[in-house]
């Protein structure tokens, strides 16, 4: 059976390394440290040529509809979560993007991680986050420590 490899891509914020704790539909994906920076949780908009992987999970190759998740930060300032990548995806001429092809949020083949209506920070539902998304089609989310962010995931199936 082929996967889909989903990453996180965004940058952790402290003096101490951050660590954030992620479940996807109801089962824990990640717990530990993430790339961090040694400064304080930076003011926006963050410089996109300077995120890193958070972290990544997997998918079946034929999944296709919507998974609720969580990403609380444990330690350090905090993170800014930013684009999210996905491979398989069906490309024009329906050719796949292959295992090695990620392609972003923001494309229009991929819908926004926020694009769903069900998604709340630290228990309270928001209509409206602090980042819009930015003109290339990408957004930047802050989340400090002892923040938890929970959405909705929109997936379409993959193309092998």
């Amino acid at each position: 059976m082929t996967n889909r490899t989903i990453r996180f891509h965004g940058q952790g914020f402290g003096p101490t390394a951050v660590e954030i704790s992620v479940t996807a539909d109801g089962n824990q994906v990640f717990n530990g440290p993430v790339p961090t920076l040694d400064q304080p949780l930076v003011p926006l908009p963050w410089p996109l040529e300077q995120s890193d992987i958070l972290f990544s999970m997997e998918v079946p190759l034929e999944f296709q509809g919507t998974m609720p998740m969580e990403i609380t930060v444990n330690s350090g300032s905090g993170i800014l979560l930013e684009k999210i990548s996905i491979n398989y995806v069906s490309l024009s001429n329906n050719v796949s993007s292959g295992v090695q092809g990620f392609e972003f949020d923001g494309d229009e083949k991929i819908p926004y991680l926020l694009a769903s209506s069900d998604h709340s920070l630290d228990g309270n539902p928001t209509t409206n986050l602090v980042c819009p998304p930015r003109p290339d089609g990408n957004w930047t989310l802050p989340l400090a420590v002892g923040s938890t962010f929970a959405a909705t995931i929109n997936i379409d199936a993959g193309l092998l």
